[in-house]
């Protein structure tokens, strides 16, 4: 069992074909040997509309979201810093075009990453989130360039844990996060009329 912190934040206004990036500490269960481990989950939903269209198909969609949770380790080239990913994302260049379809579903707009990760070395204190949203088949709305699509609404969720109970991950992270946490209680009343079943 693993003792789990998840995260969501506000619904984000994405644009297709910039990168985003959201920064966040790492907490100091994952990192007390000097490397990661622990698991994870990224799941990430973007909203297709208006990009949608039965001309192919009833699950046709012209924008795919690519999202992934980063660590820092190493230098490019020109020295800045490098970043690899701990969960997700598609990566298109090691497969094809077909594998990319069928197995991992890449014109959906759901993303959903699951790892877990034993002594990955790591440098800097934080993870980041990346988000990036592709577009294809812009005629059929009428659009000749990225920037004519409208911003595409996302929801993120990002769980992450180690197998030790004893382990604080959430109240980690929340004191780490400081302000920019919002804590929220999901209250639910549900009546259930079982008459005449």
């Amino acid at each position: 069992m693993f003792n789990l912190c998840s995260s969501t934040w506000p619904k984000s206004q994405l644009r297709a074909d910039w990168a985003y990036y959201w920064e966040l500490p790492i907490p100091d269960s994952l990192k007390r040997t000097g490397k990661l481990k622990g698991a994870g989950a990224l799941t990430a939903i973007l909203n297709p509309h208006p990009m949608v269209t039965d001309y192919a198909g009833p699950n046709y969609f012209s924008v795919r979201l690519a999202a992934a949770l980063q660590y820092q380790r190493g230098r490019t080239p020109k020295g800045a810093a490098k970043f690899h990913n701990l969960l997700g994302s598609l990566d298109t260049e090691k497969i094809t075009e077909q594998e990319a379809r069928t197995v991992d579903h890449k014109w959906s707009p759901i993303r959903h990453h699951k790892n877990d990760f034993q002594s990955v070395s790591f440098e800097g204190d934080t993870l980041r989130v990346y988000a990036r949203v592709y577009a294809r088949d812009l005629y059929l709305y009428g659009y000749t360039g990225t920037e004519e699509i409208p911003e595409m609404e996302t929801a993120f969720v990002l769980s992450l844990g180690t197998s030790d109970e004893n382990d604080d991950v959430y109240n980690e992270l929340r004191d780490q996060l400081g302000a920019f946490v919002e804590t929220a209680v999901v209250e639910a009343d549900i009546d259930v009329d079982n008459e005449g079943f």
